[in-house]
Formats: C-alpha cells, structure tokens, sequence
C-alpha cells in the first residue's frame, strides 16, 4: 500500500521533477540466464489465473493489491491476537509463492513496482534495484553496516562453530554490493533524470554478478581465512576453531548433515546445551529454506543502464560518487573490511586485538 499512497500524494505535487522508487533486484521472479533492468509483469501462474478468472477484464495490478488487502482484512477476523503475527507470515508466504516469488518481501516489492508504473501517467519515475546490500566500501568509513544483511548471518553463525554446512550450488554466484554504491547510483540517477524530466520510467539495476562475480565457494573460503586468522572468543575465553565449511548439493543432504551434528557428542551434553543445539538446527533449516531459490538459480542481473549512467559522469564525479562495482577486490573486503566491522558494529565484539 505503501508505493500506492506515494504516487497518489505525487500526482498532486504540480512541481514533482522525478519519483524515486528504491525496490531490489529480487523483484524479478527466480529463473536462469541474464535479467534485464525492464518493467514487471505478472507471470503466469496459479494465482494469477485464479485473479483472472474473478474478474476478467480488470487491471491485474490493481486487482492484485485490492485482493490481497481484502485477505489480510479477513485473516485478521478470523485470527486471535495472539497468533496474527504468525499467521500473517504463513499467508504472505503462501501468496508469494502462487505468483512465482520465493517469500512475501520480493513479492511486496514487485506489486509495488507494478502499481507505480500503472498510476504513474506523465511522471518520471526512478527504480533503484540493488542486489544484496552489505556495508561499505569507502564511506562515511569502510564497512558501516546496521543490523544483519544478506551474507552475515553465515557470518555470525560460521564464526560461532555453529554453522558447518549449507546447501547450495558451489559455483554459484552470490550477488552483493556495498550500500554506498547503492547510495552513490541512486544520487547518479536522481540528478540524470531529475534534469531532463521525460515522462518515462527508468531502472538501475545495482549488482555485481556479471562485472565481478563472486563465487559461493569462494565467499565460504574467505570467511574461513578471515576466522582461522582471527576466531571468535567462546564464553570460557578460548578461541573458536572453525573448519571449512561443507557445500551441499540438495536440501536433503543438509538436512541429514544437521541431524548428524545435532546428535553428535549427545551424551556429554546437559539439557540446555541439548535444546540449544535442536534450536539452531531449526534456525539452520529456516535458513536453508530462506536462502534455497538464491543458493541453487543460476541467475546474474544485467547492469547495462547503470553502466551508461557511469560513463556519462565526470571523473572528479566517479571519484567522489563511484560505483564502479570491478574495482571491488572481494578478498580484501570480506576478509579486512566487511567481516571486522560486522563483528565490531553488530555483533559488539571486544576480545579478538585484531578487530
């Protein structure tokens, strides 16, 4: 609903020069080869079919959100207070994947994109479409991040000695980039389009799996170099040894790998130490799921309007707004940039001297 009341307040903004729409790559539904910086449209799928069949002839971006607002209404009739939250959870994620999207956040993304694009008649429209966002690589200093993005749970749980194993294709690609080139795109885009005031509707995808790809296997082995140099203090005050990490090739397999570790040494454990550990299989498994339709598609984002975007800039505007996504050496600012200040910032760690 949100895209929908802002362009609603834009059309009666007579001065407007540009909306900008920060969404992410991930809009376009899971499936191989290259994906273009284009507009939406709804896939065929079960859910849309059954939209059609309804009522037939009707605008299908503006059906789908008025359907699914009327589903959340009666969801929360039916629910109790105490389970709503929950519950909402479970139908977002059932309606998402009727439509084609693996989880509720691409899903409410993509009908965001898509309502902007039908109510925007003759205004510009900007759509930021980052892939991964992780912290910085330059500025305000190297490595700012708040919270858990899109790699550092592995972070927090592989340098803890929980996480042994994930499932994935090795040689997979996992698309990230730093949230101040995302920024510095954003600000290229804004002043492009702000400028030349053409009514259309113009997308940056920001992303690194073609121009410099990093490798599943390989984001796993830096983590390993980062935590063998430089490991995590357990409660006791000795230093967590880590082990490479194992890549699965099937769901199935990590499953069984879970159940092996959580079974592993039982008898020694008390029964807290026992629940801890059935909690993070769970926690792992979540994971696993959460992570499947990005860790096994063979998927890379073109980047070819944000490419055009850089070469009209002036070098001393590369050099103070840069997001020129080759010049990321990924050894360097995962190992020394990215790892360090996601244990110093986020997870408030003190006792290893070389963080």
């Amino acid at each position: 609903m949100g895209p929908y009341h802002l362009m609603g307040f834009a059309k009666k903004c007579f001065k407007l020069e540009l909306f900008l729409h920060l969404s992410t790559a991930y809009v376009n539904v899971p499936r191989t080869g290259r994906i273009m910086e284009e507009k939406l449209y709804l896939p065929n799928s079960m859910g849309r079919e059954n939209l059609i069949s309804k009522s037939p002839g009707r605008f299908l971006p503006a059906l789908l959100l008025e359907n699914e607002k009327k589903m959340v209404v009666d969801c929360k009739k039916t629910c109790a207070d105490n389970v709503i939250a929950k519950k909402m959870k479970e139908l977002g994620s059932q309606r998402a994947k009727e439509f084609g999207w693996p989880n509720a956040y691409t899903f409410a993304k993509a009908i965001g994109e898509m309502v902007i694009e039908t109510m925007r008649e003759d205004i510009e429209v900007v759509i930021i479409r980052p892939a991964g966002v992780e912290g910085t690589c330059k500025e305000p200093f190297p490595g700012w991040i708040e919270g858990n993005k899109s790699m550092d749970p592995f972070v927090l749980f592989y340098g803890e000695g929980k996480l042994t194993g994930f499932p994935s294709n090795a040689d997979n690609v996992i698309d990230i980039v730093p949230v101040d080139m995302v920024v510095n795109v954003t600000l290229a885009a804004m002043v492009r389009h702000g400028l030349t005031r053409k009514a259309g509707i113009n997308i940056y995808h920001v992303s690194s799996s073609i121009l410099n790809p990093l490798i599943i296997q390989n984001m796993f082995g830096l983590f390993y170099e980062h935590f063998k140099s430089s490991p995590s203090i357990d409660e006791n005050g000795k230093a967590i040894n880590i082990q490479k990490l194992k890549i699965f090739s099937s769901m199935e397999d990590f499953n069984a790998h879970l159940l092996r570790e959580a079974t592993l040494n039982c008898s020694n454990m008390n029964p807290s130490q026992k629940a801890e550990r059935r909690k993070f299989m769970e926690v792992a498994k979540y994971m696993a799921k959460v992570y499947e339709p990005f860790a096994f598609y063979h998927y890379r984002f073109s980047t070819s309007n944000t490419q055009r975007l850089l070469e009209i800039m002036s070098e001393e505007e590369k050099k103070r707004f840069g997001f020129d996504v080759t010049c990321i050496d990924w050894k360097h600012y995962i190992v020394n940039v990215h790892i360090p200040a996601y244990r110093r910032h986020v997870m408030k760690e003190k006792s290893s001297s070389k963080l």
